[in-house]
């Protein structure tokens, strides 16, 4: 394919393990250019305009909507190569990145999924009783403990929702405002809520008028008040597509078996150093707000 053969000097070989279908359409199009945008140990982002972000992650990274994971160990190259500004060449297919001479075919790798599998029916009280089991879970002394160690910016708000002593926003735009940019890192912890919240929404309410209004209002809101890389979870997010450790503990919401949702939670709290927290604690508030509630009369879910 034209601009996109690597050059006769291949120092590396580094193949992808597999791609979100999220972005199916986009690495199978017409050859995109963009640059690096960040580079970390474990993964770098690359920007195609106008804001498209395309993740890559390590072999042991998450499964994130618009993802590529690579077979790299952290602190391995590509990482250890990849600057900010170097030229990137995205489609039919191909990744290529000429300052490394190195392109990675995605013709033939496996996808993950990033969209949720609803049940038919949800039960509110074995939904009820999950959604208690994940707020005591996070409300765990050792957990607090953790949290405040590292000064978590959100803390003390968001351990007095959990209890029930304050309650967020109910309206959309309040709560971006509320929350949008909140926190430090490569996602605030008051955007990481945000996505929880609407993770619980998608869960509640599935892709509804309404509440499909809802999402396009938050981060329409949301979006100025936080940076780039933030943004662009929170849209998709508000698409109904999730990382997918946190679309397993969404589906294990709908079955009685503790077990398997302590788990499942224990791999989204392992993203990120404090995302993990945050998306769990905006899951749980988002799951008795009564404005997601999918029973009309009900209420909240407490």
């Amino acid at each position: 394919m034209t601009g996109l053969a690597p050059g006769p000097l291949v120092a590396f070989i580094c193949p992808a393990l597999g791609y979100s279908e999220a972005i199916a359409e986009t690495i199978a199009g017409v050859v995109q250019r963009g640059e690096v945008h960040s580079v970390f140990s474990a993964a770098a982002n690359l920007l195609f305009p106008p804001e498209f972000i395309l993740s890559l992650n390590a072999q042991d990274g998450p499964a994130v909507p618009n993802g590529i994971r690579l077979g790299a160990a952290r602190g391995a190259f590509p990482f250890s190569a990849l600057r900010p500004g170097m030229p990137v060449l995205l489609g039919a297919w191909r990744l290529y990145i000429e300052d490394l001479h190195w392109s990675v075919d995605l013709s033939s790798c496996p996808r993950w999924r990033t969209q949720l599998r609803r049940p038919p029916r949800l039960d509110p009280m074995v939904l009820e009783r999950n959604r208690e089991r994940l707020r005591r879970m996070l409300l765990a002394p050792e957990l607090l403990r953790v949290r405040q160690k590292e000064g978590h910016p959100l803390l003390e708000a968001m351990s007095a929702a959990l209890n029930g002593e304050r309650w967020l926003p109910e309206e959309p735009q309040a709560l971006a405002e509320l929350l949008a940019g909140r926190g430090p890192g490569l996602t605030p912890s008051g955007d990481d809520l945000l996505t929880g919240w609407l993770a619980a929404g998608w869960w509640l309410r599935g892709a509804e008028a309404t509440f499909l209004e809802t999402c396009a209002q938050l981060v329409a809101v949301a979006g100025p008040r936080t940076h780039l890389l933030s943004r662009t979870w929170l849209s998709w997010a508000a698409r109904g597509c999730f990382a997918l450790p946190l679309l397993e503990l969404l589906e294990s919401l709908a079955e009685e078996h503790e077990e398997r949702l302590f788990a499942r939670a224990q791999a989204v709290l392992a993203l990120g150093a404090s995302s993990g927290y945050d998306l769990l604690c905006g899951l749980v508030l988002g799951l008795a707000s009564p404005s997601l509630q999918p029973w009309p009369g009900l209420g909240a879910v407490v």
